[in-house]
């Protein structure tokens, strides 16, 4: 694969991993603001920061394999088309974002109960709209959706940014290939 396609992916992948950390910083901050006493903050909490760290990775390699896939099939077939790129970036960022949205409804939902979002909050899928009504009718979980919608709003600018930069490098690329006897 080209160094251009992968300086992307790398970059995205830092952005994507720099975003869940952000996110995993807000919720100590959430729980310790939430707290009786002070948490302590040594030994646990850095180790469940590195646990969390893994974790954020895994869903970062879930997000980007089949995009790799598809550049590196692009690559190959040396598909020029702009859309093609687009619609793989388009995914990633759809992804990380939708992954972004769970870390802000997980503040709320920790602070409340006390385990991490997971499977055990899908036992009220047969409720859902009391689910909805709880959320919504505490309005310091307002705060999160702000959050969130800052969060996205910045992280889709960076994105565009990446985006943009690594195919106008690739433009230029290309045509100084074909300028070049």
């Amino acid at each position: 694969m080209k160094s251009k396609k992968f300086k992307y992916l790398i970059i995205t992948y830092l952005i994507g991993i720099a975003y869940f950390t952000l996110f995993r910083l807000v919720n100590t901050w959430a729980y310790c603001a939430a707290a009786n006493t002070p948490p302590d903050l040594e030994g646990l909490y850095w180790k469940a920061l590195l646990v969390g760290w893994r974790f954020d990775n895994v869903i970062s390699c879930y997000i980007l394999a089949a995009p790799i896939v598809f550049l590196a099939l692009g690559d190959w077939l040396r598909i020029r088309a702009k859309a093609y790129y687009a619609v793989i970036h388009h995914f990633i960022v759809t992804l990380y974002l939708a992954s972004f949205l769970v870390c802000a409804i997980d503040i709320p939902y920790f602070s409340y109960f006390f385990p991490r979002l997971n499977a055990t909050a899908l036992n009220y899928d047969d409720n859902f709209g009391m689910v909805v009504d709880m959320v919504l009718s505490e309005p310091s979980y307002l705060i999160y959706l702000f959050v969130f919608i800052a969060v996205a709003a910045s992280y889709w600018l960076l994105m565009r940014w990446n985006y943009k930069a690594q195919r106008e490098a690739m433009r230029q690329h290309n045509h100084l290939a074909l300028s070049v006897p």
